[in-house]
């Protein structure tokens, strides 16, 4: 639930200002702790690390925390002393901050009389999100006896088209952001790619490693079972795009966890850093005004922006943030180029792309077996990558070239599945050669 309103004249908000006290649920407001939403212990604790997550499932978002956007009629410094919050990390320039609350506060109730005050344009709580696959507890296929060859000769880049395409485009200089769990700095089919504004908005340092911790955080019986999917997503983007440079930004633990604040943070970092495509391979049920906002500006500042249908299998127009206008939502197709069992699909699908058992890099410099829909995703980024490469256009030029040259899906007659997996399964080749084109970029 993500709670917004709209600006309207000062003299509404100070009406509400006025009228604050009359609601019965607030009382006198943020400042009379005997009856607001906040727990009646005045004093302001420790605050809680950014990026220290509760078990999901437990908790749907970080206790004691909301992401708000102030209203241009109050300065966040003002919004503390009323609320008694204080502040853990912003986007000044987006007057986006996340703030943590006193022990107990009633965040939803809080949330609700910020913006009925005027303090506030958006107040949501600190939502968690996480991979399709750790939602699926879909797990990576990884012996060791994996190599380089395997990664490279793999039938889905074949299906693509990606070898005739990498005669026109390799996707030379442009810079793809992937927002996952990290990447494996050091792997060899990677460590020449990464851009030097990779970034841990978990650990908050430059160094957005890729690692287990050897912890079941989300409490699922599964330990670390996200590990390696940021380095697995990157190298997929690698193979289709092997000209590309690729932004590595941390905003998911070892089990795939991450919250919205994080994420919003760093689409706003790729946005600042140069980024054109942005791979969200991630998702919520629901909403966040937070990175709503940062899309839409990612969207208006030229990025194409990339995201996963989800693996649940079933219709589903509502996963979060494939549902929005700005982004192209991909779903996953099998060997046969059917919708893959696990992928969700719906009338918002953009594009289809492969998804069932994807060789790609892994962690700790391997590589390894995994399907989802957020192995889909990078085809359509790296996709992306070689079409900007040769013929830079806005983001819904992008998207529509995409989607005009896709191939087909097969299917029963009548298909089942028809008009909801998008245009169909990506085509590289015919993206590349689709006229017009600006120049010829060939692989380094």
């Amino acid at each position: 639930m993500t709670y917004r309103v709209s600006s309207g004249a000062a003299a509404v908000r100070v009406a509400l200002v006025l009228i604050a006290s009359a609601l019965p649920l607030f009382g006198g407001g943020c400042d009379n702790p005997g009856s607001s939403p906040l727990a009646p212990d005045k004093s302001i604790p420790d605050p809680i690390p950014h990026g220290s997550l509760p078990p999901l499932g437990q908790h749907e978002w970080v206790p004691n925390q909301l992401v708000i956007r102030v209203s241009s009629e109050w300065t966040i410094e003002e919004v503390h002393e009323r609320c008694r919050t204080y502040t853990l990390a912003g986007i000044p320039a987006e007057r986006t901050y996340l703030v943590g609350c006193p022990p107990g506060t009633r965040i939803l109730e809080l949330a609700d009389y910020m913006l009925h005050v005027g303090y506030c344009y958006a107040a949501e709580p600190n939502y968690l999100l996480e991979t399709p696959e750790s939602e699926q507890k879909s797990l990576a296929f990884y012996e060791g006896s994996f190599g380089h060859e395997d990664y490279m000769d793999q039938g889905a880049l074949s299906r693509v088209g990606a070898s005739m395409a990498h005669q026109i485009s390799a996707g030379k200089g442009v810079l793809v952001a992937v927002i996952d769990t990290g990447i494996d700095r050091d792997h060899p089919d990677l460590v020449a790619r990464i851009h030097p504004a990779a970034y841990d908005f978990i650990d908050g340092d430059g160094l957005p490693d890729d690692l287990p911790n050897q912890l079941d955080d989300d409490r699922n019986n599964y330990v670390d079972e996200a590990t390696g999917h940021g380095t697995h997503v990157a190298g997929i983007v690698a193979a289709v795009a092997p000209g590309a440079q690729i932004m590595p930004l941390r905003v998911l633990d070892s089990d795939g966890t991450g919250t919205v604040f994080a994420v919003a943070e760093a689409i706003y970092h790729a946005d600042q850093y140069g980024a054109q495509i942005i791979n969200l391979s991630l998702g919520l049920t629901g909403g966040s005004d937070a990175i709503e906002r940062a899309i839409e500006r990612a969207h208006g500042d030229g990025i194409v922006v990339v995201s996963s249908a989800g693996n649940r299998g079933i219709r589903d127009e509502q996963h979060f943030p494939a549902r929005l206008p700005e982004v192209i939502a991909v779903a996953a197709t099998d060997a046969a180029d059917r919708k893959a069992d696990f992928s969700n699909y719906g009338s918002h699908i953009s594009v289809s792309a492969p998804g069932v058992g994807i060789m790609s890099t892994y962690w700790n410099g391997g590589y390894a077996l995994w399907s989802g829909t957020s192995m889909s995703v990078p085809f359509i980024a790296g996709a992306a990558a070689l079409r900007i490469s040769i013929d830079p256009r806005s983001p819904g030029d992008i998207q529509q070239l995409i989607e005009d040259t896709s191939a087909d899906l097969q299917g029963d007659c009548p298909d089942p599945f028809a008009g909801l997996m998008g245009e169909g399964r990506v085509d590289l080749y015919s993206l590349v050669v689709i006229e017009p084109q600006v120049h010829v970029d060939l692989a380094p």
